[in-house]
């Protein structure tokens, strides 16, 4: 009888860990998700909300939106490939001096093509503003950049 409770008991407690693990995977995980969609789309609140982007307008911004994330996403995994061929050099090299800098350079470079293409999508997103947009973009869009990456 004493080993029938002690079975029982193990049994419901088995039961109440796995449901507290659900329980806190659903209290921290989906807020976490859906704060990063948030942050994601601040640009696109801002456009619609503050700048007062039509429906038309939001269709191009999501489709140019779409378009920077592709380009920004090859350029990230060409720059990871490279990354690890440049550090493969620099241990080759001894660390010396002039491999440092070479890598520095090459590193630099990288990340102005990305900040190129951020600047670029940002000329676009720019580009179908209308007239009367255009004052509210220039004086707002970089709030808006800065929400994105968690700063005010």
């Amino acid at each position: 009888m004493k080993n029938n409770k002690t079975k029982i008991l193990i049994v419901l407690l088995a039961i109440m860990i796995i449901v507290n693990a659900v329980l806190l995977y659903f209290l921290y995980a989906e807020p976490e998700r859906d704060n990063k969609e948030n942050k994601r789309s601040a640009l696109g609140v801002m456009l619609q909300d503050e700048i007062k982007f039509s429906p038309a307008q939001m269709v191009e911004y999501d489709t140019i939106k779409s378009k920077h994330r592709q380009d920004s996403r090859s350029i990230m995994q060409g720059m990871r490939d490279e990354k690890k061929q440049m550090l493969q050099n620099l241990a080759a090299a001894n660390f010396s001096d002039s491999a440092i800098k070479a890598t520095a350079i090459i590193s630099a470079q990288n990340q102005a093509r990305m900040e190129e293409t951020m600047l670029t999508n940002l000329k676009k997103i720019r580009s179908i503003c209308t007239a009367e947009q255009l004052q509210q973009f220039d004086t707002s869009f970089y709030k808006a950049m800065s929400k994105k990456r968690g700063r005010d």
